[in-house]
C-alpha cells in the first residue's frame, strides 16, 4: 500500500508539474505581449505635451491640417490642388495620417484633441502597432524555427530599446516595421505553401508599408522572390532546361501578378494623392533622396560627415539601439541567417534575406544615418539570433552535455542583460523631460525680460514667454557680419542654453566648413566652455538611462574634441556609470537629451568678445603660393619683347598657313624614321602615331634644357633638338634602308590615304578657326582668356616652369606642356600667337583624328589577319574600322544633337546644350563635353592637348606587347616601353587627369605582354612583368623629374560623391557606343553561358538560378532607388572581363559552333578594344561613387572622366562595328532581326552625325563680326565694342595699346590693370601680351595654389589691386606698386568704368611728381610706367 501511494502522489505531482507547463507554456506569449503593452504605454507623454519630436510635429501638424469634404462636394477629393484631404507633404507617407485623422474624425464630436491630444492618439497608435508586430514576429519565427524561437524572438524585440523608444514617437517607423514584418510572414507563407490568399495578403501590406513610407521598397525583391522559391519547390530543378515552361511557374506568375496589383490598388487607396498630386510626391521623394545623401545640405545632417558606411549603423545599433549584448547576437544572428539559406536550403530564411540584405546594402550606403533607419530589419535581425541561440543550445544538449547548463546560463544571461538595459531605458520617462526641468529652472532664477540665446537649428526650452528669446547664426559660414552678430548677441544676453549637443557635438568636426581667415565658429566652443568668453555653465538636467545604481552614458564630447565645462569634468551620474562613447543624434535627443545653460557672469563687451575671437591661430596654409625665386624672376623678366619672338611684320605673320604646315611636315621629316622603327608592330608602322610622337620629342628637349636652366627656351635650344632628332632619323633610314624601303612599297597606297586624311582634318578645321577665331567672347567665349594668357607666358618665358600671367611674381603652378608644345612651333615658326592659336587647334584636331584612324585600322587589320585562316574578311574592312574609329571619336557627337531635331529645333539649334546633359545644376553641375564640341568650341585646354597623347599611350601599349613576343625585336620592345613611359610621364604635366588612367592602361600592357610571351600565368611571369612595370613607373615620373620638384600637388585626395548619373542621361551621352558594344557582348556570351549551362550539374544549374535570379531582380529594385547607371554597367563590365580573360587564352575561347583559330600574336588586337571597353566602364561606375576633392560638385571629375571614357568607347565600339560586320555578318544576310538592328543603329548614327552639321553653324555664328574671314584672334578687336552693367569699352583703343606694348616693352616686367567679375574684359592685357599681372582671374588662381579653400594672398592682392585704382592717397598706392614691383600701370575705359575718378586722377597727380610716366597714350588709354 505504502508503494502504491507514493506511485500515486508521484503521478499526481507529475500530472501537477505537467498542467503548469502547459499553462505557463500557453501563458508565455500572453505574457511578453501584455509586458510589452505596459513597457510602451509608460511614460508615453514623456514631453508633458510639448512635443520636441520635430518629426511627430510635422506629421501631426499636417495631420491636423486634412478634413473630409463635404458629402456633397466629393469630386474635389480628385482635384489635387482643392482636395482638403491631399496633405501636399510627402517625405513620409499619407496613411499613417489617415488613420489618424480618421481617428480624429471619430473623437471630435465628444473632444477637441488639438495637436498633443492628436500625439498621445498617435503614441497610442505606435504602441499598439509595436505590440503587434511583436506577436507576428513570434509567428514568423516559429514558422521559420520553432516555437522556443518564436518565444526568444518576441521576448528580444519586447525589450529591445529602439522599439520601446520609438513607440513612445508618432513617427511612421513603427508602422513601417509592421506592415514590412507582416508582409514578409506572408511571404514566406507564399514560398512554403504558395497560396493565393497569401499573395494578395502580401501585396496587401506591402503597399501599406510603401504608403507609410516609401524606403520600404526593397519589398518588392522578396515578392517576386518568394513566388520563385514556391515554383522551384513543385518543379524539378532539371526541367529549368526543358523548352516547355512548367505549369506551376506559369501558376506561380499569375499569383505573382495578382499580389503585384493588389500592392497597386492597396497603395494607391492608402495614399492617393501619389498618384494624384504626383509632381508633389515626386518633388519631396527626390528632395529626402538628395538628403539622405548629402546632396542637399541640411544642418541636421552634418553630424554624419565622416562617418563610415554600414559599420556605423552597425555600431550603433548594437550599442544604443539593442545593448549588449543583445546587439551583437542580433547581427551575428544575420550571418546564421545566410548559413541557414545557403547550406541548409532554408527557403523561409531566404525569403528574409532577400529584403535584409538589400535593405541594409541599400539603406547603409547613405550619408545619412539615423539609427531609426534600422528599424525595419531589427526584428529580423532579432528572429536570426534568437535562432543561433536555440540552435547552439541544441547542439550542446547533443553533443556536449556537460555543458548544457552552461549553455543555458549563457542565453539567461544574454535575456536579463537586455531586460536590465530596457528597464534602465524606461527610467528617463519618470520624471520630467530634462528640457522642462530646466525651462522650470530659468523661471524660477532668471529675472523676467532677460535676454536668453539658443543656437539656431535646435530646439528651444518650452515655456520662456517672459523672456527676450534670441538666436546664435552658428551654422552660417563665417564671415565679418557673423563675428558681429556673435558679440553683440553675446554682449548682451543673461543666459545661454543648449538644448542637445546637436550643434557643438558637430559645428568642430566640419573644418572644411569653416576655413581661415574667420576662425570664431572653430574657437566658440572652447573659449565658452573654458569660461573664457564670460559665461559659467550654471545648470545642467539630463536623465541617462539608469537602473539600480548603473547608468549608461553617452559622451557628447569627446567625438567633437571638446573639454567639457568644469561643472561636468569628472561628475558621475551614479554609482557605476558606463560610458558607451558616442550616440547618434536621435538616439538622444528627442527623449533625453543634455540641456545645458551658462549665465553671463563677467558681460564683457563687444571689444572684448571680439579680442578673444580675434586671438586665435588661424590654420597655417596647407602650401605656399609658389613665389618664384628672386633670381628666376629676373631672368624671367629680362628677355626681349614679344615682337622679337613673333615679329608682326614678319614671315609668319604675312603667310602663317603655309609656314605652319611647313613646321609640321619638317617635324614629320625630322622624326618619321624614328616612329616607323619603334612601330614595327602595328601593320602600319604607326605612320599617323608618329606625328605626335615626333611632336612631343621635339618639345621636350628644349623643355628638359629650359627645366634644368643650361639652354634658354628659344630658336636656338628648338633647333638643336631638331638636329639631334633628324640625326638619329637619318642613322635609322640607313640602317634600316631596305627594310623601310620595302614597306613603303608595298603600303603606299595606305599611307597616301593617311596622309590625305591628316592634311584635310588639318585644313578643314582651319577654315572652320577662320569663321570664328575670336579669342573673346562676352557669353560663350569661354576659357580662351586663360589658354591664351599661358600660352603667352610660355613663349615669354625663358626657362621653365614659365612665370604665371596672372599671379606676378609666381611660377605657373598647372600642367603647362601641352602648351609648351604649341609654344615650341611657334618660337620655330616666329607666326604671332593671336594666329598661331587658330592654327594650333587645327593641327591638334589633324593629329587626333589621324591617331584614331590609325588605332581603328591597326586592331582591325591585325584581329583581321587573327581570323583570315577560316573567313575570307576584305582587305578595306580594316579602313572601313578606321574610319569608324575617326568618326566615332571625333566627328560625332552625343545623342542632343538629334532630340533637339526632333523638337524642331533646327533653325534655333543650341550648341551648348549637349555639354551640359545632366541636369538641374545643383547637385552635380557636370559638364558632359564631347571631342567635337572640344575643337570646335576651341578652349585650348589642357583636355584638348592631351588626346593626341593619349591615344598615343593606346598606340604604344599595343605596340610594347606585340614586340614582346619576338626575340628578334627585344631592343625595340625596350625603345618601345621607354617611349610609353615618357608619353605617360608627359601626361601628368599636360593634363593630369589623365595620367592615372593611361599609367594603368600601361601597365597591364606590360603585364599581357609577358603573360602572352610565356603563355601561362606563372610566378615567373609575374616577377618579370612586376620588375618591368617599377621600372616604367619610374621612368615615368625620372622623365618629368623638374616638372615635379616645381609643382605644388593641390590634390586633397579622393571622396564618395552625393551625385549619380541617371542612366537616360548616359545613354543620351553614349548611346551608339552602348549599342555597339552591347551588341558585341550580346552575341558572345549567351550562346556559350547556355551550352555551358546545359551540360551542368544539378547543383550547379541552381546555384545559378539561386544568385542570377536575385541579382537581376536586385538590380531592378536598387534601379528604381537611384543606382541604376551604376547596376547596367557593372553588368556590362562583368561580361566584358569574362570576355577579356578568356580573350587571354589561345584566340579564340572554344566556343560551340564556330572554330575560328588564329596566331597567337593576334589576341592583342582583340584585347586592346576589350580592355578599353573595361576601362571605359570601370570608369563610368566609379564616377558615380566617388569624387575628386576639392572639385565643384563634380563637374571636372565627370568632365575629365567622360572625355576618356568617350574616347576608349569609341575605339572599342569601331571595333565592334568591325567584328559584328564582317566577322559576324550582320551586314550580310540580312534578316528581320538583323533589320531592325540596323535600323536602330542608323538612327543612332543619324543622330550623332546631326551637331557636327548644324552645332558647327550654330557656333560660327556665335561671334562678334560673322562677315570676317581670318585666322587673327585679335582681329575682332579693330571695330567692335562691348558693354556691360559698369558701362561701354571700345576694343580699337584697347587694341593699339597692347601692340604698343607688344613692340615696346622688354621682358616680362610686371603690369597691374584693373579687375572684373570673371569672364568679362578684365585681364585683357596680360592675356594678348602675357606680361604677368598683379592678379588675374582669380578663381583659377584659388584653384591652382590653394585648392579650393580660402587663400590669404589672393584676397590680399583682390583688396591691393582695388586700392591702387580706388585710393587717393599717393604713398600708399606707391608702396602698393613697388610692393609688387610694378613697372607698368594701365588705365582704359574698362578702368573708368570700374573705378571712382578720384583713384584715377592720382595717377596724374603721381606723374607730376615723378613717380609715374605716361609712356603710352591714346583717346581713351594711358600706359604710366612707373619710375625708379
Amino acid at each position: 500500500m505504502a508503494d502504491s501511494s507514493a506511485e500515486a502522489a508521484d503521478t499526481t505531482l507529475y500530472l501537477s508539474w505537467s498542467k503548469l507547463k502547459t499553462w505557463a507554456d500557453k501563458a508565455a506569449l500572453p505574457f511578453v505581449l501584455v509586458l510589452a503593452l505596459a513597457m510602451r504605454f509608460y511614460g508615453i507623454d514623456w514631453d508633458r505635451g510639448f512635443l520636441f519630436h520635430p518629426d511627430e510635429r510635422a506629421i501631426l501638424m499636417n495631420t491636423n491640417d486634412l478634413a473630409l469634404p463635404s458629402i456633397t462636394n466629393l469630386g474635389v477629393l480628385f482635384n489635387a490642388e482643392e482636395s482638403p484631404m491631399n496633405p501636399r507633404w510627402f517625405p513620409y507617407g499619407s496613411f499613417p495620417l489617415y488613420v489618424l485623422k480618421f481617428l480624429d474624425t471619430l473623437i471630435l464630436p465628444f473632444h477637441d484633441l488639438g495637436l498633443v491630444g492628436l500625439s498621445r492618439v498617435g503614441r497610442t497608435l505606435s504602441a499598439m502597432a509595436d505590440v503587434v508586430t511583436i506577436y507576428v514576429v513570434y509567428l514568423l519565427a516559429r514558422k521559420l524555427f520553432d516555437r522556443r524561437v518564436g518565444l526568444l524572438a518576441a521576448g528580444f524585440t519586447t525589450f529591445a530599446v529602439i522599439h520601446i523608444q520609438l513607440s513612445h514617437f508618432f513617427a511612421v517607423d513603427t508602422f513601417q516595421t509592421l506592415f514590412i514584418v507582416t508582409s514578409m510572414y506572408f511571404l514566406v507563407r507564399v514560398a512554403l505553401e504558395g497560396r493565393l490568399r497569401y499573395s494578395l495578403l502580401a501585396g496587401g501590406f506591402i503597399a501599406l508599408a510603401l504608403a507609410t513610407k516609401v524606403s520600404s521598397m526593397p519589398l518588392i525583391l522578396p515578392l517576386v522572390m518568394a513566388h520563385m522559391f514556391s515554383a522551384i519547390r513543385q518543379v524539378p530543378i532539371s526541367s529549368l532546361t526543358e523548352v516547355r515552361v512548367p505549369t506551376e511557374w506559369w501558376v506561380a506568375a499569375r499569383r505573382l501578378v495578382y499580389a503585384g496589383a493588389t500592392v497597386g490598388g492597396v497603395f494607391f487607396i492608402a495614399e492617393p494623392y501619389a498618384i494624384i498630386d504626383f509632381d508633389r510626391f515626386w518633388a519631396d521623394i527626390t528632395e529626402q533622396s538628395e538628403m539622405v545623401r548629402r546632396i542637399r545640405d541640411y544642418p541636421f545632417t552634418r553630424q554624419y560627415v565622416d562617418t563610415t558606411p554600414y559599420i556605423y549603423h552597425v555600431k550603433q545599433l548594437a550599442l544604443f539601439g539593442l545593448g549588449l549584448p543583445l546587439g551583437l547576437v542580433a547581427w551575428a544572428g544575420l550571418g546564421y541567417g545566410a548559413y541557414m539559406t545557403a547550406k541548409r536550403r532554408n527557403v523561409a530564411s531566404g525569403v528574409l534575406l532577400f529584403f535584409v540584405v538589400p535593405f541594409f546594402i541599400i539603406t547603409g550606403s547613405f550619408a545619412v544615418k539615423f539609427l531609426r533607419y534600422m528599424l525595419p530589419i531589427t526584428p529580423f535581425l532579432l528572429i536570426y539570433g534568437a535562432g543561433m541561440l536555440i540552435a547552439g543550445l541544441d547542439w550542446v544538449r547533443e553533443r556536449r552535455t556537460n555543458l548544457t547548463s552552461l549553455a543555458f546560463a549563457g542565453i539567461g544571461g544574454i535575456v536579463l542583460l537586455t531586460v536590465f538595459y530596457a528597464v534602465s531605458y524606461l527610467t528617463i520617462y519618470t520624471s520630467p523631460h530634462p528640457a522642462v526641468r530646466a525651462s522650470a529652472w530659468l523661471n524660477a532664477n532668471a529675472p523676467d525680460g532677460s535676454v536668453i540665446l539658443k543656437e539656431h537649428w535646435e530646439e528651444g526650452l518650452p515655456d520662456l514667454w517672459t523672456f527676450e528669446r534670441r538666436e546664435l547664426p552658428m551654422y552660417n559660414p563665417d564671415s565679418p557680419q557673423k563675428l558681429q552678430t556673435m558679440v553683440s548677441e553675446l554682449a548682451q544676453a543673461e543666459y545661454l542654453t543648449f538644448y542637445s549637443s546637436r550643434l557643438f557635438g558637430t559645428i568642430p568636426r566640419l573644418p572644411d566648413d569653416y576655413p581661415i581667415p574667420y576662425t570664431m565658429t572653430k574657437a566658440y566652443y572652447p573659449l565658452l566652455f573654458n569660461g573664457d568668453l564670460g559665461y559659467e555653465l550654471v545648470r545642467v538636467e539630463e536623465q541617462y538611462p539608469s537602473f539600480l545604481g548603473v547608468s549608461f552614458v553617452n559622451d557628447v564630447f569627446g567625438r567633437p574634441g571638446l573639454t567639457p565645462p568644469e561643472m561636468l569634468r569628472g561628475s558621475s551620474h551614479s554609482a557605476i556609470p558606463i560610458n558607451m562613447g558616442f550616440a547618434d543624434e536621435s538616439f538622444s535627443v528627442y527623449d533625453h537629451p543634455q540641456v545645458l545653460i551658462f549665465q553671463n557672469i563677467e558681460h564683457l563687451s563687444e571689444d572684448q568678445l571680439i579680442t578673444m575671437f580675434g586671438g586665435v591661430q588661424a590654420p597655417k596654409l596647407a602650401y605656399d603660393l609658389m613665389l618664384a625665386p628672386e633670381d628666376e624672376q629676373e631672368s624671367q623678366q629680362a628677355g626681349g619683347t614679344i615682337s622679337d619672338i613673333t615679329p608682326s611684320d614678319g614671315v609668319g605673320a604675312r603667310f602663317p598657313l603655309p609656314l605652319w604646315i611647313l613646321a609640321m611636315y619638317l617635324g614629320t621629316i625630322a622624326t618619321l624614321p624614328i616612329g616607323l622603327m619603334v612601330f614595327r608592330g602595328l601593320p602600319d608602322r604607326g605612320y599617323l602615331l608618329a606625328r605626335p610622337l615626333g611632336l612631343l620629342l621635339l618639345a621636350y628637349i628644349p623643355w628638359m634644357l629650359a627645366s634644368l636652366k643650361w639652354i634658354s627656351f628659344g630658336r636656338g635650344s628648338i633647333a638643336l633638338g631638331f638636329l639631334l632628332l633628324f640625326a638619329i632619323s637619318t642613322w635609322l633610314t640607313y640602317r634600316y634602308r631596305h627594310e623601310l624601303w620595302g614597306w613603303l612599297k608595298q603600303r603606299w597606297r595606305l599611307l597616301m590615304v593617311q596622309e590625305t586624311l591628316f592634311l584635310g582634318a588639318f585644313l578643314i578645321f582651319t577654315v572652320i578657326r577662320a569663321a570664328n577665331p575670336d579669342l573673346w567672347h562676352p557669353f560663350r567665349g569661354g576659357e580662351k582668356p586663360m589658354d591664351f594668357a599661358y600660352l603667352n607666358a610660355v613663349v615669354r618665358s625663358t626657362y621653365m616652369p614659365p612665370f604665371d600671367p596672372w599671379f606676378a611674381g609666381g611660377s605657373l603652378n598647372y600642367y603647362y606642356f601641352g602648351q609648351f608644345m604649341m609654344a615650341t612651333v611657334i618660337k620655330a615658326t616666329g607666326i604671332p600667337t593671336a594666329i598661331a592659336y587658330n592654327l594650333a587647334v587645327p593641327m591638334v584636331f589633324a593629329l587626333v583624328v589621324g591617331a584614331a584612324f590609325s588605332l581603328g585600322y591597326n586592331i582591325a587589320e591585325g584581329a583581321r589577319r587573327s581570323v583570315q585562316t577560316v573567313r575570307s574578311i576584305p582587305v578595306w574592312s580594316s579602313l572601313v574600322a578606321g574610319l569608324a574609329a575617326t568618326l566615332f571619336m571625333v566627328v560625332f557627337s552625343n545623342l542632343d544633337g538629334g532630340l533637339q531635331v526632333l523638337q524642331g529645333a533646327v533653325g534655333t539649334f543650341d550648341f551648348w546644350s549637349p555639354t551640359r546633359m545632366m541636369p538641374p545644376d545643383p547637385p552635380g553641375f557636370e559638364i558632359t563635353e564631347f571631342p567635337f564640341f572640344t575643337f570646335l568650341f576651341a578652349d585650348l585646354h589642357a583636355h584638348m592637348l592631351a588626346m593626341p597623347l593619349g591615344l598615343l599611350v593606346l598606340g604604344l601599349s599595343l605596340n610594347t606587347v606585340l614586340l614582346s613576343q619576338s626575340d628578334e625585336k627585344a631592343t625595340w620592345f625596350y625603345v618601345s616601353m621607354g617611349l610609353l613611359a615618357l608619353t605617360i610621364g608627359s601626361l601628368w604635366a599636360t593634363n593630369a587627369w589623365d595620367f592615372p588612367t593611361y599609367l594603368g592602361i600601361g601597365a597591364v600592357a606590360l603585364t599581357l605582354s609577358q603573360y602572352l610571351r610565356s603563355k601561362t600565368l606563372a610566378l615567373s611571369t609575374l616577377y618579370r612583368a612586376s620588375r618591368l612595370i617599377v621600372m616604367f613607373v619610374m621612368l615615368s615620373v625620372f622623365f618629368w623629374l623638374p616638372y615635379h620638384l616645381r609643382l605644388e600637388n593641390g590634390f586633397e585626395g579622393i571622396g564618395i560623391t552625393v551625385a549619380r548619373t541617371d542612366l537616360w542621361h548616359y545613354l543620351v551621352i553614349h548611346g551608339l557606343f552602348v549599342f555597339l558594344v552591347f551588341t558585341l557582348l550580346m552575341t558572345e556570351v549567351p550562346r556559350a553561358l547556355w551550352q555551358w549551362l546545359r551540360g551542368a550539374s544539378e547543383s550547379r544549374k541552381w546555384m545559378v538560378m539561386a544568385v542570377s535570379c536575385p541579382v537581376a531582380i536586385l538590380a531592378l529594385a536598387a534601379a528604381l532607388l537611384g543606382y541604376s547607371t551604376i547596376l547596367v554597367l557593372s553588368c556590362m563590365l562583368i561580361v566584358a572581363m569574362v570576355m577579356f580573360i578568356r580573350r587571354t587564352a589561345l584566340w579564340p575561347w572554344p566556343r560551340y559552333g564556330d572554330s575560328l583559330q588564329s596566331e597567337s600574336d593576334g589576341r592583342a588586337f582583340h584585347l586592346l578594344p576589350l580592355g578599353l571597353l573595361v576601362t571605359a566602364l570601370a570608369i563610368g561606375i566609379a564616377v558615380d561613387i566617388v569624387v575628386v576633392k576639392g572639385d565643384i560638385e563634380r563637374m571636372n571629375t565627370v568632365f575629365k572622366a567622360y572625355l576618356q571614357i568617350w574616347i576608349f568607347l569609341s575605339l572599342a565600339s569601331a571595333y565592334a562595328l568591325w567584328y559584328l560586320g564582317f566577322v559576324k555578318g550582320f551586314f550580310m544576310r540580312i534578316r528581320v532581326a538583323k533589320g531592325f538592328w540596323l535600323v536602330g543603329f542608323a538612327l543612332l548614327v543619324a543622330s550623332s552625325a546631326v551637331y557636327p552639321v548644324l552645332g558647327t553653324r550654330a557656333r560660327l555664328a556665335d561671334r562678334f563680326d560673322t562677315s570676317t574671314f581670318t585666322l587673327d584672334g585679335m582681329a575682332f578687336m579693330e571695330t567692335e565694342s562691348y558693354t556691360d552693367d559698369r558701362g561701354r569699352v571700345n576694343f580699337k583703343w584697347d587694341l593699339d595699346a597692347i601692340e604698343w606694348m607688344q613692340e615696346n616693352v622688354r621682358g616680362s616686367p610686371v603690369i597691374v590693370e584693373g579687375r572684373t567679375p570673371l569672364y568679362r574684359w578684365g585681364g585683357r592685357v596680360s592675356v594678348y601680351t602675357g606680361l604677368p599681372t598683379v592678379l588675374g582671374w582669380d578663381w583659377h588662381q584659388r584653384q591652382q595654389r590653394c585648392g579650393m579653400g580660402p587663400c590669404d594672398a589672393l584676397d590680399a592682392r583682390t583688396r591691393d589691386v582695388h586700392i591702387i585704382y580706388v585710393s587717393s592717397d599717393v604713398a600708399e598706392t606707391l608702396q602698393l606698386l613697388n610692393d609688387y614691383k610694378v613697372e607698368y600701370v594701365y588705365v582704359g575705359e574698362l578702368e573708368r568704368n570700374y573705378y571712382p575718378f578720384e583713384g584715377l586722377t592720382k595717377f596724374q597727380d603721381m606723374e607730376a611728381q615723378g613717380h609715374l610716366e605716361v609712356v603710352y597714350k591714346n583717346q581713351e588709354v594711358m600706359v604710366y610706367q612707373v619710375m625708379g
